[in-house]
């Protein structure tokens, strides 16, 4: 192990500014046997020029625990490459980095929406009063896309009622968000929401709700995928149909039409 870390950085160095993208895998392969705080070479890569460098030099932090962050890996924030300005807003929330969150707040009005939907995400595992406060604010008032990705953050948080109030939003994008959100809550409430998406207008909120309901335990998910078999879109339909094979381990002969009539009289027969 020695020699190869040795070979590592001199690799890296042979290269100069060459291949950003080989120089970016030797730094994440370097990361993964030594840490940022005793590597120069790990702490250098921030300043390079090729913004996935930067990316990959910001990532090394990723697995050093909680805790605040250097000013040379926060400033990058400011970073002309979005997807380096997102890595150190993910960073933050990752390490629960508390004490930076006025930088992800900064982030939420960043011109890249890849780089606000991270910041909302951020705030989501962040959790700090003022970081949910803020996504509910954005989740009710913030544009279609901003707020879908305020519920999922607010999902991250724990915030579950302000993720069913997402449910009655008029837009399919964060309904479908806040569906989606809901897998990991399997509870009486959760599942009286999915019977009222069972005839959502839009059949990918309809969707979400099939698949979120893939690792729910059987006496809960059940009675809900037969709905959804019975009353659903087409895709809502196919859907569930799928996931009913896989749970009870058997082929089940759906109708060869796509009337719902037949698609009702299936999930009643499969009831009895």
């Amino acid at each position: 192990p020695g020699s190869s870390l040795e070979v590592l950085p001199a690799l890296y160095l042979e290269l100069g500014n060459g291949d950003e993208v080989v120089r970016a895998e030797l730094l994440r392969s370097l990361a993964r046997h030594v840490s940022p705080e005793t590597e120069p070479l790990l702490r250098s890569a921030l300043e390079d020029s090729q913004g996935v460098v930067r990316r990959a030099a910001v990532e090394a932090w990723r697995d050093l625990g909680q805790g605040p962050l250097p000013a040379s890996v926060l400033r990058l924030c400011h970073d002309s490459n979005p997807r380096v300005r997102s890595a150190v807003i993910e960073l933050i929330g990752v390490r629960r980095d508390t004490g930076s969150q006025v930088v992800v707040e900064a982030a939420l009005r960043d011109r890249h929406r890849t780089v606000r939907a991270t910041a909302a995400a951020a705030l989501g595992r962040l959790g700090t009063q003022q970081a949910k406060d803020l996504l509910k604010q954005r989740a009710r008032d913030g544009q279609e896309l901003d707020r879908a990705d305020a519920v999922r953050g607010l999902a991250q948080s724990g915030e579950f009622k302000a993720v069913y109030r997402a449910i009655s939003d008029p837009s399919w994008r964060v309904r479908q968000a806040a569906a989606s959100a809901l897998a990991v809550f399997p509870d009486p409430r959760t599942a009286s929401v999915f019977r009222e998406l069972i005839t959502d207008r839009s059949i990918q909120v309809q969707t979400a709700a099939v698949d979120a309901l893939v690792d729910w335990p059987d006496g809960m998910a059940i009675p809900l995928l037969l709905r959804f078999l019975g009353e659903g879109g087409f895709r809502a339909r196919t859907k569930a149909h799928a996931q009913l094979e896989r749970r009870w381990g058997e082929k089940l002969a759906a109708p060869k039409t796509a009337l719902p009539s037949a698609w009702g009289e299936f999930a009643s027969r499969l009831r009895r």
